[in-house]
């Protein structure tokens, strides 16, 4: 690794993931011997936190309780690395089967790192080129899948970093965080993601009897401009296999997708004005929860409203406007009937069956997604603005329960929660590990 990064100028994207400009001069990859994976420093049980916004169906709520009302105002730093470029790359946190929890991150300078989860140690890191990395991986049985700027899907062995294959998918992915499945004809890992070059692609995975590596379809329509928003992944009432996503301007609309067949199902329009894309992640509900027998999609847009969706037929459920439009991308963590998101006012607590405001705390631009954890009736939701520290809220109230020690640059990187500990990276590149005092040494 090289020092710290050089100066740069600051890139925004359409929905605000912001970068300093490449500039950065970086080691090509460090094999995975030069730092140990293995040891005693190991993670504790409880459960990974895999993909963006927890799961394929980006429902932002860990099924470990560890942390919750009753002790969060504990967490402390345990670690904290300051990475060589600025990163908006949310992480990702999966512990191997020798029982070592990893921490995966990339940068603006294209490199992609991990770390030991309970030491902060690097373990291994791998340069995949000059453009940034902004999107988040996606671990799946071992394999780490990352989509970067300049449109290569890499698919890593998760636990030394080594390239198992890659596909160039001729366009910049960006955002777009991808949804790693089970394909619906059994034959192994399906990799779900999109880009700004008007196409959203299914991608064989490693291990698929189909390939790997190797598109299954790409979708395209006449409507379509791209997207930068990650994809979610569901069943709808009609028991099909469906992914969902946002299109950028100015087509501004939301878009159901059948997963075996790669054909559109229905496609929503959320706004008719300009530079209103529909940046946030697609949070899937799946049928029969919260009394919805079709299922709900609950997403975003930079119009400032967040939008309740059948799931099955695209039809408006409710809409509730959280502020004017603006830069608003964040993602909703569904809570039992509760939806906490983030928006260019703060963050807001919904009623996930009716829309109503439950409660609206914070102030200030919030486009990262919320992450819960915690037991029924006791959850917490982490959360920071793009200025100030990381945050934790009752789910239940939006009381602040805990801010996080010391400063923080803001962030556009949403937390990961794991072995009762909390991860997430700030805009100049600190990534950082707060702990419970009983998971501060493991």
């Amino acid at each position: 690794m090289t020092g710290r990064r050089a100066p740069g100028a600051w890139r925004v994207s359409r929905y605000g993931a912001a970068f300093l400009a490449a500039g950065v001069a970086l080691a090509l990859a460090v094999p995975a011997s030069a730092v140990s994976a293995s040891g005693p420093a190991r993670a504790t049980s409880g459960a990974d936190w895999p993909q963006f916004h927890f799961n394929a169906a980006r429902g932002g709520v860990t099924t470990e309780t560890t942390i919750g009302t009753a002790n969060v105002s504990t967490l402390t730093t345990l670690w904290s690395k300051t990475l060589p470029s600025a990163s908006v790359t949310s992480p990702m946190v999966v512990q191997d089967s020798a029982g070592t929890g990893l921490v995966y991150v990339g940068d603006s300078a294209g490199t992609f790192f991990a770390y030991n989860a309970v030491t902060g140690a690097q373990v291994w890191m791998n340069n995949l080129g000059t453009k940034p990395i902004q999107a988040a991986a996606a671990v799946y049985k071992g394999t780490l899948y990352i989509p970067t700027n300049a449109g290569t899907l890499f698919a890593l062995n998760a636990v030394t970093g080594v390239k198992r294959c890659s596909v160039n998918l001729g366009g910049g992915v960006t955002e777009t965080s991808p949804a790693v499945v089970a394909a619906p004809d059994g034959s192994g890992a399906l990799v779900l993601l999109g880009g700004l070059t008007k196409k959203e692609w299914a991608v064989y995975g490693v291990g698929n009897t189909h390939g790997q590596c190797k598109v299954d379809w790409t979708f395209t329509a006449s409507t379509f401009p791209g997207s930068w928003a990650p994809s979610g992944y569901g069943t709808d009432g009609q028991g099909r296999h469906v992914v969902v996503f946002g299109s950028k301007d100015n087509d501004d609309a939301v878009y159901s997708v059948n997963v075996a067949t790669g054909q559109m199902i229905w496609r929503h329009q959320t706004s008719t004005q300009p530079e209103q894309d529909v940046g946030g992640a697609a949070v899937i509900s799946a049928p029969g929860v919260n009394g919805f027998a079709d299922g709900v999609v609950y997403i975003e847009g930079k119009n400032g409203v967040v939008n309740a969706l059948d799931l099955t037929t695209g039809a408006t459920i409710w809409t509730f406007t959280a502020g004017n439009p603006g830069l608003t991308a964040s993602a909703g963590a569904l809570a039992g009937n509760s939806l906490v998101i983030g928006s260019i006012n703060g963050v807001y607590g919904l009623n996930a069956t009716t829309g109503k405001m439950i409660w609206h705390s914070l102030s200030g631009i919030v486009v990262a997604a919320p992450s819960v954890s915690g037991p029924a009736g006791h959850k917490v939701a982490f959360v920071g603005g793009t200025k100030g520290n990381l945050f934790g809220l009752s789910v239940a109230t939006g009381a602040t329960l805990w801010t996080s020690p010391g400063t923080s640059a803001g962030y556009y990187a949403s937390p990961a929660v794991s072995r009762g500990r909390v991860f997430d990276v700030d805009l100049n590149g600190a990534l950082t590990s707060y702990a419970l005092p009983a998971a501060l040494h493991g």
